[in-house]
């Protein structure tokens, strides 16, 4: 029997934290309730918090003007945490998608996950989350959907990862349950990894019965 396994992973996905807008769908099949209105609208969310940083601040600022972040924005922000993060002794793994985003993982063994947290909230708090939520955001959710289901299934369907007869019921299913004997999707594929981490989700494969 297969086995998706979660993984322990290191993820800026906006998904708490800001107010909902949007309904349910009445037939359970995901939620289109949204993160705000437009990424405008969250980037000056962000821009307010107090815990943005000055280069947070710097980013959210001229993406209110050219209305997106850079790639070379983005992977700045994504230096500054890895480079804190191997400061607190800690050298991540990353695995980079199609899209831009990148994957953050910590080394495969460690020891006290409670330190590794705790290292990865100070860096978070120092180096610039904002700036790294808002470029993953509109490259992984540009509709800003708030529901993980929703996020993923509309990603899948948008590069061609998934039949029209695959629901949003079943990538659901895939969220939630560790058990899986089918999937309606290539679970080894990039791209498919890259809908699930948007969502949210980092896994891997158990193959073994």
């Amino acid at each position: 029997m297969r086995r998706a396994t979660p993984l322990l992973t290191i993820a800026f996905i906006a998904t708490v934290g800001v107010s909902l807008s949007g309904c349910t769908d009445s037939r359970g099949e995901g939620s289109t309730a949204k993160l705000a209105s437009s990424l405008e609208e969250l980037l000056a969310q962000w821009y307010s918090s107090p815990d943005a940083t000055d280069y947070d601040r710097s980013v959210l600022e001229e993406a209110a003007e050219t209305g997106f972040i850079t790639q070379a924005q983005y992977q700045h922000a994504i230096d500054l945490y890895a480079s804190c993060m191997s400061d607190a002794g800690y050298e991540l793994q990353q695995t980079r998608y199609s899209t831009g985003v990148i994957n953050l993982q910590p080394p495969p063994a460690i020891d006290d996950a409670g330190a590794l947290m705790a290292s990865d909230q100070l860096c978070r708090e120092q180096t610039s989350v904002f700036a790294v939520m808002g470029y993953e955001t509109q490259q992984g959710n540009p509709d800003l959907y708030a529901d993980p289901a929703t996020i993923a299934y509309t990603c899948l369907k948008e590069h061609s990862l998934i039949t029209s007869d695959v629901t949003v019921a079943q990538v659901s299913a895939f969220l939630t349950e560790s058990h899986r004997n089918q999937y309606p999707f290539d679970v080894h594929d990039l791209g498919v990894k890259s809908c699930f981490y948007a969502a949210g989700m980092v896994y891997d494969i158990d193959e073994s019965e």
